[in-house]
């Protein structure tokens, strides 16, 4: 890439396990523009230049059976906040027998 965001549109659902970065001139990996955003993190995710929101209903979802752990200083509002402005955030529960 070489250049702006690596991820962006609207409405998007996106389940992250790899690595994402953001272009040589872009400090943001993932712009989720408008709308319905998820975006769901399996153990093994990295990035440390990741994801603005301006949808309506953004969640933020820790995926995957297996546990792991997950730094919630990394959420916020701020500009320097690796995920910032999502409106909730979901840890799905295993079903039993899994």
């Amino acid at each position: 890439m070489l250049g702006g965001y690596c991820i962006t549109d609207s409405a998007l659902a996106v389940t992250q396990v790899g690595t994402v970065n953001a272009g040589a001139n872009q400090a943001t990996a993932a712009h989720f523009v408008s709308g319905d955003n998820r975006l769901t993190l399996e153990n093994g995710y990295t990035g440390r230049q990741w994801c603005k929101l301006n949808g309506n209903n953004d969640v933020l979802a820790l995926g995957g059976s297996a546990d792991g752990t997950f730094d919630t200083s990394l959420v916020g509002t701020d500009a320097s906040d690796i995920f910032r402005r999502f409106e909730s955030f979901e840890k799905p529960v295993a079903a039993p027998g899994r």
